[in-house]
């Protein structure tokens, strides 16, 4: 399995857990709900560079070239958690500004399948 690429982490990211319930009210009062799964799945993880440069962009755009939708190991820069990921449709972004030359704004969404122990 490939390996994310040796880039700079992301400035900021945002994601959660998928686990819906299905839950019911009666008119006695009483309340129901179980889990539609077995195991709560990953919201897709959207990653943020504020200011990615042009050389990690060029490799960011590489490595998805390679991979697209096949499996690849991914490690959360804070905590080192180990995951098995796979880009998202339309999963890379970016934006160019004259107020930081060299510099692009990007955006990259994958989605954690399964953490690796």
């Amino acid at each position: 399995m490939n390996v994310w690429p040796d880039i700079v982490a992301p400035s900021s990211m945002s994601g959660g857990i998928f686990d819906p319930l299905d839950e019911a009210n009666m008119e006695t009062g009483d309340d129901a709900a179980r889990p539609r799964f077995s195991v709560p799945r990953q919201q897709p993880m959207r990653l943020e560079w504020a200011a990615m440069s042009y050389a990690d962009f060029d490799t960011l755009v590489a490595f998805h070239a390679n991979q697209r939708s096949t499996p690849f190991l991914w490690m959360r820069p804070r905590t080192g958690a180990q995951w098995e990921a796979r880009f998202v449709s339309n999963a890379i972004t970016h934006n160019e500004s004259r107020d930081t030359p060299g510099r692009l704004a990007v955006q990259c969404t994958i989605q954690p399948i399964r953490r690796v122990e």
